[in-house]
């Protein structure tokens, strides 16, 4: 049975569909039009730059809709408040329960615990001790990097994460290759640091993890669904189209799991776990993990199902499945963010790139879910979906908001416009400040000198007791040398 386990995995991970549309070896990604990541940025960077002509009707386009938006202050919060009304469907999404653990010995599944779950209603799960203390490779990290020798690892981690954190320009883009290229740099660097060269192969491996765990904690807030792109936007339209699926059963996608087992249920309730799970984590590696357990959660459940192996056709059906009714709010986010800022060589090959591939496989299919993908004709598809005029709403969402994608870059913009003037008036009071400051500080330094030169310039008083100096000398009429100040004429 292990050996069969075994060489279903391997002939899943040899699909050449799976495999990047360039023949790299790698695995390709749906995200990126089926290339991998590497093949996809040479795509992209050798692609011909757009015509002056469409540059400029974009330019057009964007001041036309800068200047109907007028004043935007609060634009960017209306509209994501309008996108998440439209979301939740005003009432007709399923309105179920928390997701529940099966009662030990449960046979049937009742429905309401497959409806899909609204991100508000998340597990709570109680938090295990351990996970509040570092893994072990991770803590000898740590300790690695106290060592004098390590001081240039240290300088390195700091240097990216303050160019990351302080360049409030830059892309995300420009963020993931910035991190990229400091990956790159620390794998050639481990091979010959004194440190380091003499580890293993996976001892190196699990510095590399400890690099990027200690470098993406820090510069999480800046980097996961950042201002700059679309991220939040797509969630919302990914969750709105998840939610128009709730009619969909197990027989549209030919899922072979046995929902009325007590033990099927169990494992199901844990792989959706660990989906909700990844909006907790901080780290990309983390956040892969969760997958990967998700995934693996959901081939046991399969081989209890069948009573053997589950096949590549059979596993990504059941995965499309769990992702619908589990509902994960920042499912695109969480796959961008991985795509962007993990280290490439572990989404490129072995098990946990096999299992990330699936999964933007997934929400490829659900943002381009049809009636011919679902087996159904037309017409059914569309009453279920709830078209309106050939249009969805997701489609009216998109065009009530006039572009829902421009105007997001738009408002940043203007709040980053907003922002530098903001800036610059503080600047301006700043250097009055400044001036005020000088001119006071030339007013004070005049009137010491004044001061100083009065006090030097006028004639020396009587000696301290009154008398005068003359009758100490023996009634000489002419004061001794060290009687007068410095500085003044002594006349016979």
């Amino acid at each position: 049975m292990a050996a069969t386990n075994s060489d279903n995995f391997s002939r899943r991970l040899a699909n050449p569909e799976l495999r990047c549309k360039n023949k790299c070896g790698f695995y390709g990604n749906p995200i990126y039009s089926g290339y991998c990541s590497k093949c996809y940025k040479e795509l992209v960077r050798d692609a011909p730059a757009p015509s002056t002509a469409s540059q400029a009707m974009l330019e057009e386009s964007l001041e036309a809709t800068s200047s109907a938006a007028g004043g935007l202050g609060f634009g960017k919060f209306n509209m994501k408040k309008k996108a998440f009304a439209v979301a939740k469907g005003r009432g007709k999404f399923f309105k179920s329960g928390t997701l529940s653990k099966p009662a030990p010995g449960m046979t049937a599944a009742p429905e309401s615990s497959l409806q899909p779950q609204p991100q508000s209603q998340s597990i709570s799960k109680k938090k295990d001790k351990k996970s509040t203390k570092f893994s072990e490779p991770f803590s000898e990290f740590l300790k690695t990097l106290k060592k004098p020798a390590a001081s240039d690892i240290v300088a390195q981690l700091k240097m990216v994460r303050e160019q990351v954190m302080t360049r409030s320009t830059s892309s995300v883009e420009e963020m993931s290759d910035t991190v990229q290229e400091f990956y790159t740099l620390m794998s050639e660097r481990l091979v010959s640091h004194s440190l380091f060269r003499n580890m293993t192969d996976e001892q190196q491996e699990d510095m590399m993890d400890g690099i990027e765990k200690h470098l993406m904690t820090s510069i999480y807030n800046k980097t996961f669904s950042p201002a700059s792109c679309d991220d939040e936007v797509k969630d919302i339209l990914l969750l709105r189209k998840i939610h128009q699926l709730h009619w969909l059963e197990p027989s549209h996608l030919d899922v072979v799991l046995n929902l009325q087992n007590g033990a099927v249920q169990d494992i199901i309730w844990k792989g959706r776990q660990e989906l909700l799970d990844m909006d907790s984590k901080k780290v990309p590696q983390d956040k892969l993990a969760c997958i990967s357990k998700c995934c693996q959660h959901l081939l046991n459940a399969l081989r209890i199902s069948r009573n053997g192996p589950a096949s590549a056709d059979e596993f990504l059906p059941s995965l499309i499945f769990m992702v619908i009714y589990t509902s994960p709010g920042h499912l695109l986010s969480n796959i961008n963010y991985i795509s962007r800022f993990s280290n490439q060589n572990r989404l490129m090959t072995g098990e946990s790139g096999y299992y990330f591939t699936n999964i933007c496989g997934v929400s490829y299919f659900i943002e381009n879910v049809s009636a011919e993908s679902l087996n159904m004709s037309e017409e059914e598809f569309k009453k279920k979906m709830g078209y309106v005029d050939g249009k969805t709403d997701a489609d009216l969402l998109l065009e009530e908001d006039d572009g829902v994608a421009d105007l997001e870059r738009i408002l940043v913009l203007k709040s980053c416009c907003d922002a530098t003037e903001e800036v610059t008036k503080r600047m301006s009071a700043l250097l009055i400040e400044v001036d005020d400051l000088k001119e006071k500080l030339a007013e004070f330094r005049v009137g010491i000198k004044e001061q100083v030169h009065s006090i030097l310039s006028s004639p020396p008083g009587p000696p301290r007791g009154g008398r005068p100096s003359s009758h100490r000398r023996g009634g000489s009429g002419t004061p001794s040398r060290k009687d007068v100040p410095t500085g003044v004429l002594i006349t016979p």
